[in-house]
This record gives C-alpha cells, sequence and structure tokens, in this order.
C-alpha cells in the first residue's frame, strides 16, 4: 500500500516518525468511534487511517507533548 502524502511530507509536520504513527493511530481510532457512535455497522479502518493522514498533511490536526507528572508533585 502506498501512502500519499508521502513520509517526508508528514514529517514536515511531527518531530518524528514514531509520532506520526501515534498520532494517525489516535485520530483513525477518533474518526472510527465518531462514525460508530452514529451508525451501528462495522467500517473498514483503512479508510480512517487514510483520513487521519490527510488532515495531518493538511495541518488540521496538531500536537503536543504533556509532562508527566511525579507522584509526590501532585500532592502538592
Amino acid at each position: 500500500m502506498l501512502l500519499r502524502p508521502g513520509l517526508d511530507e508528514l514529517l514536515q509536520y511531527v518531530d518524528n516518525k514514531y509520532t506520526l504513527s501515534v498520532l494517525v493511530a489516535k485520530r483513525a481510532r477518533q474518526l472510527l468511534e465518531q462514525i460508530q457512535k452514529k451508525v451501528d455497522i462495522n467500517l473498514e479502518s483503512d479508510k480512517y487511517v487514510t483520513m487521519a493522514v490527510n488532515e495531518i498533511a493538511s495541518g488540521k490536526i496538531s500536537y503536543k507533548y504533556i509532562k508527566p507528572v511525579k507522584k509526590n508533585e501532585s500532592k502538592k
């Protein structure tokens, strides 16, 4: 399967390919869950991966890293 837009283009929007992988997977899962709530059918997940990739490539999806809170910091 050929990915369009290509990896080089997508890496302009994220810092590395691992972040891209997680971002695409999470967004595709969000899209699938939204549709399944509206329609009670089982749809192909490949389409949602493509939709997520296209959203990232068009700049519609962004992300930020959240610093984990240490246990003793959360009690203060």
